[in-house]
């Protein structure tokens, strides 16, 4: 649900089922609603200053309980906590080319909390730049690079005797249209502590993303 009573600022929500699929069902992922899955609940504000450019904050929690990463109860077993958390936004357009207004170039970034008791990750934050026609001739192509990293929280480093406190992660990528119907994404990353393995310290990654339109 969306409620905007003026086109510069917007409040939503939504509702969605705790565990969509069944993901021990060797067979398929098949949508279940069963009474123990709970729900995740999202609410966020947001103020929209000027085109491309949006600030936003938000909420989200699940209804269900979840077993602490450490701490136990008087019988030795984990103790039912709330997952929750809240989440920052920025986007901004910081270059609009006079000629091209559809060549511009964006900023954004992005950080998110937790409560650190019930999930792997505490903290998380990225930021990068989007180039909209980067070059002249393809406005409609997209170059980009960001940064991004994820903070182990406490609790999940001690239950699991893991001393790597971070993963961040370096990319670059350039999306263009090949024609109607194929579009190719190249892109390059630089990982730190991949996967939470001290091992795979600095690792490259390249890769192809393909999108087809039949």
């Amino acid at each position: 649900m969306k409620w905007q009573p003026d086109p510069a600022w917007y409040l939503q929500a939504a509702l969605l089922d705790g565990v969509p699929g069944d993901l021990g069902n060797a067979k398929g992922t098949h949508v279940q609603l069963n009474s123990g899955d709970g729900a995740l609940q999202i609410i966020e504000g947001g103020w929209l200053p000027a085109p491309d450019s949006k600030v936003a904050i938000g909420l989200w929690r699940y209804t269900t309980r979840f077993d602490d990463l450490l701490d136990l109860d008087g019988s030795g077993n984990p103790v039912q906590r709330r997952s929750q958390g809240s989440y920052f936004i920025a986007e901004h357009a910081l270059w609009r080319a006079p000629d091209q207004p559809e060549r511009k170039m964006r900023g954004f970034f992005r950080t998110g909390i937790n409560d650190g008791d019930t999930t792997q990750f505490s903290q998380a934050w990225s930021a990068g730049l989007v180039w909209d026609g980067l070059f002249a001739a393809r406005p409609e192509d997209q170059f980009g690079v960001s940064i991004s990293q994820e903070h182990n929280s406490d609790k999940w480093r001690a239950a699991n005797g893991n001393g790597v406190h971070h993963e961040r992660a370096w990319e670059m990528a350039y999306r263009g249209a090949v024609n109607s119907w194929l579009t190719l994404e190249p892109f390059a990353q630089y990982l730190v502590n991949h996967g939470n393995d001290p091992t795979q310290n600095r690792t490259w990654w390249l890769g192809l993303r393909l999108e087809c339109s039949l």
